[in-house]
């Protein structure tokens, strides 16, 4: 099965994951710092090898954009917090790879959560573009 067809113009990335919620999980700190280094490190890899892609008048860090984040999940997740608590290590993930410079509110991105459900094809559809 092919990822879903990303929207035109920007930055599109499709990260295939299995999204957490750690907020809600027990266990021990170990598996949720494997995990989220796991899945920031994922998208900071897949987001550098789609820049090139991308609109390079657009492309400086502290520009303010818009990220849509689309998350094709198994079960659907609180759209209070637990949307973006599952989301964080992908968003780290865009800090780290200098797709945007901040994820706080005073950076003048503007994040978006959807969530598809979607058993047969789970992941985050990343769209970036310029506000």
């Amino acid at each position: 099965m092919r990822p879903p067809r990303p929207p035109t113009g920007g930055l599109t990335i499709w990260v295939p994951c299995e999204l957490k919620n750690y907020a809600n999980h027990g266990g021990h700190w170990t598996g949720k710092a494997r995990y989220q280094r796991a899945l920031r490190d994922k998208t900071h890899i897949l987001a550098l090898e789609r820049r090139d892609t991308w609109d390079h008048g657009h492309d400086k860090a502290e520009t303010p954009k818009n990220v849509m984040l689309e998350m094709h999940v198994w079960n659907y997740f609180d759209e209070h917090d637990g949307l973006r608590n599952a989301c964080k290590p992908i968003v780290d993930g865009l800090v780290n790879a200098g797709v945007i410079d901040n994820d706080a509110p005073s950076s003048g991105h503007l994040f978006l959560y959807t969530q598809i459900l979607n058993r047969k094809m789970r992941g985050v559809l990343i769209t970036v573009t310029p506000r």
